[in-house]
């Protein structure tokens, strides 16, 4: 389903305003417009200059065309046998997105109280705009997740500039390793979550092998006919995010960074207290009954015995049953 922001505002606010605040996940074209020395470089200048920098002095004039034909991923992987390690390049890296500063209506991040933001950008952006807006944020980006409720939490899915100890997610081989690792704990939470919750996509191209992946097991969940929605936000998207939205049954919403960032501004959602205690509930998986029967369709015919989810409504109007015996 494809809409323009102006056209898409009651479904926005259905969202948005709400005790469940939805999810937030940005991807590289969330940065654009920001200022750091990559200058917020798409992939195939980053590519580039990766191989002038560190590739085009270290390899012989037979193999020059093959490796400068390399995708970014594949380069990544080349660099680190020619340096024998992952020095030299996580050090450009480091210096290339550290102290990424935004743009003014980046700032406008902070207008929506986020309960989890996930990001595969490894630059300090969402650090920054936090810390200088004098808003708190719990920055995920070790193996071990921080406990805190209460702030905004990021989540850092490819690592970050300001921890490289831990490592990034840059070349195939370390994609590879993301995806067939059961143990992180962000990348699994993430995967619970978009299961459950309502998603926000900004500047996501969908075209992170782990991130694919993850939308996969949302798609053979069958978490489309669900009630959370995947909602992305592109101002000039490719076919082929039309086509991944369109079978995940998502939604498209045509507009730019600044115009959803400037909308989320201007709804100005500010819950009390109470609200706020209800979206900790929800976010740890603690729905209030009275909230959900107000979702409840009347007359309700349930699909539970076409092998569909089981819903609270099943329950409710007892449509499960128990053997007595």
């Amino acid at each position: 389903m494809e809409k323009t922001l102006e056209g898409a505002k009651e479904l926005l606010n259905s969202i948005l305003l709400t005790d469940n605040t939805p999810i937030l996940f940005l991807g590289a074209g969330f940065s654009c417009g920001a200022s750091n020395k990559a200058n917020a470089m798409d992939g195939c200048k980053l590519k580039e200059y990766i191989y002038d920098t560190l590739a085009k002095d270290k390899i012989g004039p037979e193999d020059e065309e093959e490796v400068k034909g390399y995708d970014l991923r594949k380069l990544s992987d080349e660099i680190y046998r020619i340096y024998h390690g992952k020095t030299e390049l996580y050090n450009l890296l480091h210096e290339m997105y550290i102290n990424t500063r935004p743009a003014e209506f980046h700032d406008y991040l902070v207008k929506y109280p986020w309960k989890n933001i996930y990001t595969v950008n490894i630059d300090d952006l969402v650090e920054n705009i936090y810390e200088e807006q004098g808003e708190n944020i719990v920055v995920q980006n070790k193996q071990r997740l921080i406990s805190n409720s209460k702030s905004t939490q990021l989540f850092k899915l490819h690592g970050c500039v300001r921890n490289m100890e831990e490592g990034v997610i840059f070349s195939e081989d370390e994609y590879t390793e993301l995806i067939t690792r059961k143990l992180d704990a962000k990348l699994n939470k993430f995967s619970n979550d978009i299961q459950r919750d309502n998603v926000i996509f900004i500047g996501a191209r969908m075209d992170e092998p782990d991130i694919k992946y993850y939308l996969k097991i949302y798609e053979d969940a069958g978490c489309q006919y669900r009630n959370n929605k995947l909602v992305f936000i592109d101002y000039k998207p490719s076919r082929y995010l039309k086509k991944e939205v369109e079978k995940l049954g998502a939604v498209l919403i045509q507009a730019s960074n600044e115009e959803f960032l400037r909308y989320i501004a201007e709804i100005n959602y500010q819950p009390d207290e109470l609200d706020r205690a209800k979206m900790d509930l929800s976010y740890n998986g603690i729905y209030l009954l009275d909230n959900i029967v107000k979702l409840y369709k009347k007359p309700y015919e349930s699909k539970l015995y076409e092998g569909n989810f089981c819903v609270w409504q099943d329950v409710y109007d007892g449509w499960t049953f128990e053997d007595s015996n």
